[in-house]
C-alpha cells in the first residue's frame, strides 16, 4: 500500500522520533489507517507551528508591546532620524499610558492590531499630535484613547493622530476617542493639517 512510504526519510527528518510514533514501522508493507492518520496529524501540526512563526517574524519590523517600546520608537525617529519608510510598526497589546509622541516624520505603516493605545500629550509645537508628521505613511487598525493639548496659538495644527500630512497618508480602521485641546485655529480628532493626501 504504502512502498514509497516505506523507509521514509528526509533531510533534516533522518531518525525522526517522537512520544506516541517511536519505532513507527509499516508492518508486512502496510501500514494501518491509524497509524498514517496520526504521523500526518502530526506533520501537519508542526508545519503549521512553523509556518506560523515565520508569519509573525514577517508580520513586523518593529514590535511595541509596552510605554518603554514605544518611548524607544518614537526616539528612533525623533532623535535617530529613522523615518521607518518600508517599515510595519506594530503594536502587540494595549500601551498606555503614553507622554511622548513622534516628533520626526514617520513614513512606514503603524499597525495597532486592533489594540488601544492611551496618550497623555501636551506641546506647544504648530503640529501637534501622536504622529506630528507623516509622509507616505499607513495608520491602521488602532483605537487612540486619552488627551492631546497643545498651548500654541493663532495658527496651530492640533490633532490626536497626525499633526501635518505632508502626502500620502492612508488611515484606516482607526478609532479616536482621545479628548483635543488646542489654543490654536485648526484642531480635529484625526488630521490637523493635509497636503497632498
Amino acid at each position: 500500500m504504502a512502498s514509497g512510504l516505506q523507509g521514509f526519510r528526509a533531510s533534516g527528518l533522518q531518525g525522526f522520533r517522537a512520544s506516541g510514533l517511536q519505532g513507527f514501522r509499516a508492518s508486512g508493507g502496510k501500514l494501518t489507517f491509524s497509524k498514517l492518520s496520526r504521523l500526518f496529524t502530526f506533520a501537519t501540526l508542526v508545519l503549521a507551528l512553523v509556518a506560523g512563526m515565520s508569519m509573525t517574524a514577517l508580520a513586523a519590523d518593529v514590535v511595541i508591546g509596552s510605554v518603554d517600546d514605544w518611548n524607544a520608537f518614537a526616539e528612533s525617529v525623533n532623535v535617530g532620524n529613522n523615518n521607518h519608510s518600508g517599515d510595519t510598526v506594530k503594536l502587540t497589546a494595549n500601551v498606555g499610558v503614553v507622554t511622548q509622541n513622534v516628533t520626526g516624520t514617520f513614513s512606514g505603516t503603524f499597525d495597532g492590531g486592533g489594540h488601544t493605545l492611551t496618550v497623555n500629550l501636551a506641546g506647544s509645537d504648530k503640529f501637534f499630535a501622536l504622529f506630528q508628521s507623516v509622509e507616505n505613511a499607513k495608520i491602521q487598525n488602532l483605537t487612540l484613547a486619552g488627551s492631546v493639548t497643545s498651548s500654541f496659538a493663532n495658527y496651530a495644527h492640533t490633532a490626536a493622530l497626525v499633526g501635518s500630512i505632508v502626502s500620502g497618508c492612508e488611515i484606516s480602521k482607526v478609532v479616536v476617542t482621545a479628548s483635543v485641546f488646542s489654543a490654536g485655529t485648526f484642531f480635529g480628532g484625526f488630521i490637523g493639517h493635509g497636503s497632498n493626501s
